[in-house]
């Protein structure tokens, strides 16, 4: 199906103990056997050598080489893996040695694509290997591992099976009315089939919905007036946590700032989008009451709204915003 050969750097191009340089294609062992103190030919599949990457004669890195032969692979293609240093500069290197002897630079995702195409995955299993490598909780990794074990596939065999027995039996007595052997099926008959099949798909459906905020999370805006505690309550939050991502955006109007965080933490096994909202003014401009109706409108109506008061304060002594 492809002709080919695609490499990729698979780790995290940063300093490290170890990179990884990963081939896939009909010319991998190939390519790396240009490259390698070894000769590959020979290897067995899932087997790793000892030695080293070379360019004309001369040593570049100490390194192993792991030899996956096709269909028994991620690609179901012929996979070259080489584990070396994980300095930036020469795994970069080693890179662009491979693209220099006949492998061509691998496009976000085309390993996965390649096995999506070739049917050791489906797309189901391909989405999920995207969540489990976004995964910033447990809950959240193991709804992942479970859809890259076929889960979701496994739930909608069944349907498909259903639903394609229940159009046979109506074309055939639309396509054969005249054969006797062919049961007459009337609504009565198709009604019942098609309200379970329908339940068992809002189930489902449900269940993916579930997912979707697990995968997602909740947006929840912490708001309230100046120093009630919105940063501390944030921060402390944060301290705890050991997933934490931060955004601001500022807004300057008549020479007052308001600002907002948006922090992204898994809390409780869910990840939660947190929006504080700084400096709440008593009468806010026209211009800033439309941005903040605009922003926190956007993220309240599927979400959490969490106000915080000063000891003593009630309900109606909280600022209108909207």
């Amino acid at each position: 199906m492809f002709s080919d050969t695609i490499a990729a750097i698979s780790t995290p191009l940063q300093e490290g103990a170890i990179s990884i340089v990963r081939m896939s294609g009909e010319d991998a062992l190939e390519i790396a056997n240009k490259v390698f103190s070894k000769d590959l030919a020979k290897q067995k599949s899932h087997t790793i050598s000892y030695g080293y990457i070379q360019e004309n004669g001369q040593i570049l890195d100490e390194v192993l080489v792991s030899v996956f032969r096709a269909p028994k692979t991620y690609t179901r293609e012929d996979v070259v893996e080489i584990n070396c240093h994980g300095g930036i500069y020469i795994t970069r290197r080693i890179l662009e040695l491979l693209l220099a002897n006949g492998a061509r630079m691998a496009k976000p995702g085309e390993f996965t694509m390649r096995a999506f195409y070739h049917g050791r995955i489906d797309l189901s299993q391909a989405e999920a290997v995207e969540d489990m490598i976004e995964a910033t909780s447990d809950i959240s990794a193991s709804l992942a591992i479970n859809g890259i074990r076929g889960s979701v596939r496994r739930l909608l065999e069944p349907l498909i099976d259903d639903i394609m027995d229940i159009i046979a039996n109506i074309e055939v007595n639309i396509d054969y009315p005249e054969y006797e052997d062919v049961a007459t099926l009337t609504s009565q008959d198709l009604l019942p089939k098609t309200e379970n099949w329908l339940k068992k798909l809002d189930r489902i459906l449900e269940r993916a919905q579930s997912g979707q905020i697990v995968k997602q999370g909740i947006d929840t805006v912490i708001i309230g007036r100046p120093n009630v505690g919105k940063s501390s309550l944030l921060n402390a939050c944060s301290a705890s946590n050991s997933v934490s991502r931060k955004r601001q955006i500022f807004l300057y109007t008549s020479g007052r700032e308001t600002h907002f965080i948006l922090s992204g933490l898994a809390l409780f096994w869910l990840q939660k989008h947190f929006i504080l909202f700084l400096s709440v003014q008593k009468k806010p401009s026209c211009q800033k009451r439309l941005l903040i109706n605009n922003f926190l409108c956007s993220r309240i109506l599927s979400g959490i709204l969490f106000p915080l008061y000063m000891p003593g304060s009630s309900c109606s002594s909280f600022p209108a915003l909207f």
